[in-house]
């Protein structure tokens, strides 16, 4: 599903957008599972609205959390 859906501009070697890689989300001291559940169920003006289900929101935040 990330790859899919968010690596486009959330991936290391995206040079064209301002977005954040997944790898520097995950290292920021910020960043926990609440954190980003919190930020996924918000809309964002720069971000796609995504409508994910639960397991793809646990499955993405497992994900962005496994990089650190």
């Amino acid at each position: 599903m990330a790859e899919a859906t968010c690596l486009g501009c959330h991936g290391a070697q995206n040079t064209s957008h301002k977005a954040p890689s997944f790898s520097a989300i995950s290292a920021m001291p910020s960043t926990t599972a609440k954190s980003l559940e919190v930020f996924l169920r918000t809309s964002h003006p720069t971000m796609p609205n995504l409508i994910l289900s639960d397991t793809d929101r646990d499955d993405l935040i497992a994900y962005i959390l496994s990089l650190r």
